[in-house]
């Protein structure tokens, strides 16, 4: 079998783990790195024996967990959501808002959460992933596409033989390359060599003895979104961070990719509060790689990523 022949479908689900059966045509995503895990606890059985050989273990509940990155672009056209994309925000406790001709807008979430379905095509096997929810980081670095880094849990189901389909329909946009981006935190325009932002979310297992495989579900319980971005250091008559670190105020972070409508993505958190400012040495260029809390201010508006 062969790493580099595959498709990945992903559409969200009405009912909770009920397979909605995504199409090639509808619901492709371009996909990269993609890691398939499928987990079973091992019970072990250590009883009181004549000797130390063992018996043998019982396997215990299951799952599959699937980590891949997609490149962070639009769908091409103004107020059309991602193709397939779309379906992985809202597994991750993300609204998706659209203004029909305008704009595609993601926040988090506190209710009302939505799961999806993902098939897993690996060079004639299918992964068929029902009930997945997850987390993602964005990762913006100088010079380089910038990227999704996905990390989904879901309902184990036995894989099947499954030809990859031939002709899956994909967003036909080209991603940007991080150069020449409108980037700026607390209104400075530093040298920013890398900006990461992680929505967090913590996936808690439901485990159920009725459920095949033990599990019912899973569900996202809790968030504490983060990032990191890095910059030059300046001297302080140019830029005092730590007069902003020592008062404990937020920063606003904000960041533009893209100039072609159809394929402009604006981030921003408004209330980026300042955890630590270390200073290291990058090829002789003295850098602060300054670790941030995306806290709120109203619920639900750490983090805005808004594709026009």
């Amino acid at each position: 079998m062969r790493s580099r022949i595959g498709v990945v479908l992903a559409e969200v689900e009405s009912t909770y783990g009920v397979d909605p059966s995504p199409l090639p045509t509808a619901d492709a995503v371009q996909v990269f790195e993609p890691e398939v895990d499928p987990q079973t606890d091992s019970l072990e059985r250590q009883d009181l024996a004549h000797g130390l050989s063992r018996l043998k273990e019982l396997g215990g509940k299951r799952r599959i967990n699937f980590s891949f990155m997609t490149e962070l672009r639009g769908s091409g056209a103004a107020g059309t959501a991602p193709r397939g994309v779309s379906a992985l925000f809202k597994a991750c406790a993300m609204s998706e808002a659209i203004s029909a001709g305008v704009s595609v807008a993601y926040a988090p979430v506190s209710s009302s959460f939505q799961s999806c379905t993902i098939y897993l095509y690996m060079d004639g096997k299918l992964y068929q992933i029902q009930g997945c929810v997850g987390t993602f980081e964005i990762v913006l670095t100088a010079g380089e596409r910038g990227m999704v880094k996905w990390t989904m849990s879901g309902l184990y189901e036995t894989p099947t033989d499954a030809a990859v389909p031939g002709s899956p329909t994909y967003d036909s946009t080209v991603p940007v390359v991080c150069k020449n981006l409108v980037a700026t935190f607390d209104t400075f325009a530093a040298v920013i060599r890398e900006i990461m932002l992680k929505i967090n979310n913590k996936i808690t297992e439901r485990a159920d003895l009725t459920g095949v495989h033990g599990i019912r579900g899973f569900d996202i319980v809790d968030r504490n979104p983060d990032g990191e971005i890095s910059l030059e250091a300046t001297v302080l008559a140019t830029k005092n961070w730590y007069t902003k670190y020592e008062a404990d105020t937020v920063q606003v972070l904000s960041v533009v990719v893209g100039a072609v409508v159809g394929n402009i993505c604006a981030i921003t958190a408004n209330q980026c509060r300042i955890r630590q400012i270390p200073e290291k040495d990058e090829d002789g260029i003295r850098v602060h790689p300054i670790p941030f809390q995306l806290s709120r201010s109203a619920m639900n508006d750490e983090l805005s990523i808004v594709f026009t």
